[in-house]
């Protein structure tokens, strides 16, 4: 099966290096601000009292949206390769898609408070400009192999 390999290989080496990136991004500068920020709510006489099963929990949860919502990029560009979304549509629909990025944000997060989700909306924004560029690239690649085939 060498065609399937030709996709699969860099697939799977592409999602995994994405997700891990989502979930290094989200331990070391996300997680950090979002705790802190509840923990900031504390006063003198409320204090933050957070099992480790509800700070795992919430960790977990919040990594696990980072590394899913990663995928945006592998997503879009497989959009694009079956002809779904094309890169004049993203950039045209952007107001919309960071729309969605912001619901989907309060979905993904595992707080509903308003700072997590912006942690969460403003990578997803960079990613959703990535894929952009992404589709752009398959489009090209693909006038390429058509044209290719064409000329065969």
């Amino acid at each position: 099966y060498p065609r399937e390999k030709k996709y699969v290989i860099p697939f799977v080496l592409t999602s995994t290096l994405l997700f891990v990136g989502g979930v290094v991004f989200a331990y070391f500068l996300a997680l950090p601000p979002a705790f802190g920020f509840f923990v900031e709510f504390s006063t003198d006489s409320l204090r933050p009292m957070f099992t480790m099963r509800e700070y795992l929990s919430f960790a977990l949860k919040f990594l696990l949206a980072f590394g899913v919502s990663f995928q945006l990029p592998v997503f879009i560009f497989f959009m694009t390769k079956i002809g779904i979304v094309n890169s004049r549509i993203l950039s045209k629909q952007r107001r919309y898609a960071i729309l969605i990025i912001f619901i989907a944000a309060a979905f993904l997060t595992p707080s509903p408070d308003a700072f997590t989700q912006i942690i969460m909306a403003i990578p997803l924004m960079v990613l959703y400009e990535f894929s952009i560029f992404i589709a752009k690239y398959a489009e090209k690649k693909k006038q390429e192999t058509d044209a290719g085939e064409a000329a065969a």
